[in-house]
């Protein structure tokens, strides 16, 4: 291998796979104090020991030789998830996360996307509120009236990925990466129904456009964001008077997003009080709303890494194998990721 191996690739491939170190010189032999002063970077990575790691957890040779920062929550990551999670699931899914961001980069190599219209940085001090950054983010991107047609399609057209895949809990719902000088990665739930998933991508569209350092009240501009962006208020509160089930059914049709999320604008708008808020929640409650609501809207989904993937199998002639090497990826793994049926699927500690 040409150049020296990088210790901080052997953190990210043992958080990714769930282990400690003590479990990782349980599958190698290599002693947890030795282990620990490789990934501080206290001690070289010898070439034999890369041999022992790859074949323990799953990676090529070539994965720990990888150059390439990793970022977490509080750099350029963002999460959208309902409730506290273990901090040991947290490590684990960012580092599958970095993992899939720096896999899908190196795929992209070599392959010139079009974006018709970049991602601005626009942050609240500037530009006074969540919603009228939505506002000016849709003008400028020049979206026509009404209902956002695809979410995925709008964060592509910028040149942003948007890779599906199994967090392996239900409490983190997307997480959004935009590393300096690269675009953005939005990893988002392959389970969320279609219109939860749409809130989620405008909430992290929401994140990449306004937060390149961590806020106080972050996430809930980011939700202010995404409710502005995908239900402009000048467009939808003439069409909150007097909501019953049925027009809310109607509404979540039209602009292709959540009952409940109709209800929040609702409130926000001004449209409904407090006190008519919480008699919609309970009442979506007691119907099991609040889980599982009437009309499905379809699931949205990516186009822009199977373009590329198609690209470099038909225009440059690689196999899946050769495909997947340049990945720095097993096979297995490969598919797993970018396989057109299968979703990555994390086994997260319990």
């Amino acid at each position: 291998m040409a150049g020296p191996a990088n210790h901080e690739m052997l953190a990210l491939a043992r958080e990714a796979r769930g282990l400690t170190q003590g479990e990782l010189e349980a599958k190698t032999g290599i002693r947890q104090p030795l282990i620990s002063k490789i990934e501080h970077g206290a001690r070289d990575l010898s070439d034999a020991e890369v041999a022992i790691f790859a074949e323990a957890l799953g990676y090529p040779e070539s994965f720990f030789y990888r150059s390439g920062a990793q970022y977490g929550q509080g750099t350029v990551c963002h999460h959208r998830k309902r409730q506290s999670m273990p901090i040991t699931q947290l490590r684990q899914i960012h580092a599958s996360m970095n993992i899939m961001r720096m896999a899908t980069s190196d795929l992209m190599r070599g392959v010139e996307v079009n974006a018709a219209y970049q991602f601005p940085r626009m942050e609240t001090d500037d530009f006074g509120s969540p919603q009228e950054i939505a506002k000016l983010l849709r003008q400028t991107w020049q979206l026509p009236l009404g209902p956002i047609k695809s979410m995925v399609a709008v964060i592509e057209a910028a040149g942003g990925v948007v890779i599906p895949c199994e967090f392996g809990t239900d409490k983190l719902d997307a997480i959004s990466q935009r590393p300096p000088g690269q675009t953005a990665f939005v990893f988002v739930s392959s389970t969320a129904p279609g219109d939860r998933l749409r809130f989620n991508l405008a909430h992290e569209l929401g994140h990449i456009i306004m937060h390149d350092a961590p806020a106080p009240d972050q996430e809930n501009e980011a939700h202010e964001f995404a409710a502005e962006f995908l239900m402009p208020a000048r467009e939808i509160k003439p069409q909150l008077a007097q909501l019953d089930l049925g027009k809310l059914t109607d509404l979540k049709r039209h602009w292709k997003v959540s009952m409940q999320a109709i209800i929040m604008q609702a409130q926000r708008l001004g449209a409904i009080s407090d006190r008519q808020t919480r008699s919609w929640f309970m009442r979506f409650n007691q119907l099991g709303y609040r889980k599982n609501e009437p009309v499905q809207i379809p699931r949205e989904e990516p186009a822009l890494v199977r373009d590329v993937i198609e690209f470099h199998r038909v225009e440059h002639g690689y196999s899946d194998d050769e495909l997947s090497t340049a990945a720095r990826l097993t096979r297995t793994e490969f598919s797993a990721i970018y396989g057109m049926r299968e979703q990555p699927r994390l086994k997260l500690l319990s």
